[in-house]
């Protein structure tokens, strides 16, 4: 059989595909057994089916399995078959299907839907005309224990395709649907297009379904089920150029290889810094592959990285090397108070393919931090531009072969310093590539740590009293508590507490807070145990004036007021955080403090006489 050079052009490369879960041929080859056969359509009509039957041919199966050469130039069908068997376990293969024109519903090289079938090394070419759905190889259906579909292929020379290009498919409770090539070498494909390399339901995971695109531009619904793509670059893709978008995101999980050619078409200016989009509209976990255009290329030797970058699967021409860096544990201090000691120690490394000079390496200082001194060590042969600095920015380059990872050369930068301001922050350390050199992985180009610099505050805590501290029984008593937040941070939530000694009833309270700090709602309350919480920035006071009554007679009272930080602040300079005064409650009563009395008042002497008198009295009845 005659073999055109875009079908020679469409098996000449490898490619990549993609694991697709979601079942979308599952009920299109469960035919009737009558003949000719019919397809299912995706919108569930049956078509008519054109197959070779031959003179003697049973009802249901082509008198030629195999070697079946069909060419259709004309005309409106609805379906063209290769080869067909429903009756047997004889595989269908080695078929071909050309349609030069016409407008078909449905194009399929070979199909087999008996048990233990095959439909091997069928071709369909498709060289003009308008066709709908095209599948290279079928095999399964609701008699199929076993289905086999593999190295089938689909070639899209010419023409326009509206509707959707299988590799292979195979359905039955064990099926495989490996190594089918959809080429795309020219024509139109509508947006509505879906384009699967091998579906076999619920078989194994496929493998080796190629997809090879070398036209530029189309746009299609989705791309599935394949495991290579090879990309032909067009002699007139320019640089910033797209290959291919999905309407529908492309899930790239799954994907083993993609190749990259010109084979002579290749775009103009095919040069060093030149990027492309391979696909446009792409989701997934994908693995950058790093490579070089194939000796057999025009552009041989040429290095490339295809990854994915802002949803895209792009082409980038160019030095390629996979710079990283990571965190020394133990050596990254997570938590501190101002003024500790932090430190920080960073390694990196270059795990190529190609040896690096000239890679920035940058520490992002936080304000929370005063850099105090940093080194930069090499291990192996790398080289560090500085070899360290006495304090402000950590920013230098770095020269580093290209090693496997986690291993060889490498270079760290240890960093010391002081904290000097509260808060929560990231601290980053990150390597850039120099100019020409493409990353292909950038996740691993920034190491970054959360730090935590607990706040601090001095609360400044003073009684003022109002009334005397020596007061009679029944007497007024009232203070102030005054409570400062000398800084150097916020705090809010702060806990003042005063438990009013117990021989003072009637205790009343008021706050009363400056114009930046905030007392407690309602700003008031009753009762002996005093707890509220106030919010204190730095420089801000509050004011609680206690009022109440002196109940009962005491000596050396002890009335505490102190000032708590909220968790998380740190509180400094402890003794100013709490105050004290000693209160006495005077009774003239006994049983209670004896009241002095000034002997030279009028009471005082009147009392001293009677004294005297009551002695003598006293004396004389004894004599």
């Amino acid at each position: 059989m005659k073999r055109s050079l875009f079908q020679a052009l469409g098996r000449a490369v490898l490619a990549l595909g993609l694991l697709f879960t979601a079942p979308v041929w599952a009920e299109t080859f469960a035919y009737p057994d009558d003949f000719p056969p019919r397809v299912l359509q995706s919108n569930n009509d049956f078509v008519d089916c054109v197959a070779p039957t031959g003179s003697g041919a049973p009802a249901n199966k082509s008198s030629d399995l195999s070697l079946n050469d069909i060419t259709v130039n004309s005309g409106v069908l609805a379906c063209v078959l290769g080869a067909y068997n429903s009756a047997d376990s004889d595989s269908v293969g080695f078929n071909e299907v050309t349609i030069n024109g016409g407008t078909i519903t449905h194009v399929q090289g070979g199909y087999h839907r008996a048990a233990d079938v095959g439909a091997d090394n069928n071709i369909v070419t498709i060289k003009g005309g308008t066709i709908q759905n095209i599948v290279g190889g079928g095999a399964g259906g609701i008699h199929a224990t076993t289905a086999r579909a593999n190295n089938n292929q689909v070639i899209i020379e010419s023409g326009a395709i509206t509707g959707s290009l299988v590799g292979g498919s195979a359905f039955a409770p064990d099926s495989v649907a490996n190594n089918n090539l959809v080429s795309i070498l020219g024509g139109t494909l509508d947006p509505t297009v879906d384009l699967y390399g091998g579906v076999a339901e619920p078989g194994a995971a496929a493998v080796g379904n190629t997809l090879t695109l070398a036209v530029s531009g189309q746009t299609v619904r989705q791309i599935s089920h394949f495991q290579r793509i090879n990309f032909f670059l067009p002699f007139a893709l320019a640089n910033g150029g797209k290959m291919l978008t999905t309407t529908t995101p492309t899930d790239l999980t799954g994907v083993t290889t993609v190749n990259v050619a010109s084979y002579g078409l290749g775009p103009a200016g095919f040069a060093l810094g030149n990027e492309y989009i391979l696909i446009e509209n792409v989701t997934g976990t994908f693995t950058p592959i790093v490579s070089e255009i194939s000796p057999a290329d025009p552009y041989a030797g040429l290095p490339y990285v295809v990854l994915v970058r802002n949803g895209n699967l792009v082409l980038r021409i160019g030095l390629a090397a996979d710079l990283t860096i990571i965190r020394t544990v133990g050596w990254d201090t997570q938590e501190a108070n101002i003024g500790d000691d932090v430190q920080y120690k960073f390694m990196v490394r270059n795990h190529g393919p190609n040896d690096v000079v000239g890679a920035r390496v940058q520490y992002i200082v936080p304000v929370n931090i005063e850099i105090t001194g940093w080194t930069c060590t090499v291990f192996g042969a790398g080289v560090c531009s500085v070899a360290g600095g006495a304090a402000g920015l950590v920013d230098l380059t770095v020269d580093l072969p290209a090693t496997p990872p986690g291993m060889g050369p490498a270079v760290e930068i240890e960093i010391k310093g002081k904290a000097r301001a509260s808060g929560t922050f990231d601290n980053i350390m990150s390597v850039t590539p120099p100019a020409g050199i493409t990353d292909p992985d950038l996740t691993n180009n920034e190491a970054r740590r959360t730090v935590t610099i607990h706040p601090d505050a001095e609360l400044d805590v003073s009684i003022n009293m109002l009334s005397a501290l020596n007061v009679n029984v029944n007497a007024p008593v009232s203070y102030e508590i005054v409570v400062t937040n000398n800084g150097p941070d916020h705090a809010p939530g702060t806990r003042i507490v005063n438990n009013v000694p117990d021989r003072i009833n009637n205790v009343t309270w008021t706050c009363a807070a400056s114009a930046g700090a905030a007392c407690p709602v309602p700003p008031n309350g009753a009762g002996n145990n005093i707890n509220l919480l106030a919010d204190l920035p730095v420089g801000e006071t509050v004011t609680i004036t206690v009022s109440g009554t002196a109940s009962r007679a005491g000596n050396n009272l002890l009335n505490t007021a102190t000032a708590t930080p909220p968790v998380g602040v740190r509180l400094v300079n402890v003794p100013l955080s709490s105050a004290s005064v000693t209160l006495t409650i005077i009774s003239p009563f006994a049983g209670g403090p004896t009241a002095s009395i000034p002997v030279l008042t009028p009471v005082g002497l009147g009392l001293l006489v009677l004294m005297l008198a009551g002695l003598v009295g006293w004396r004389r009845r004894k004599v």
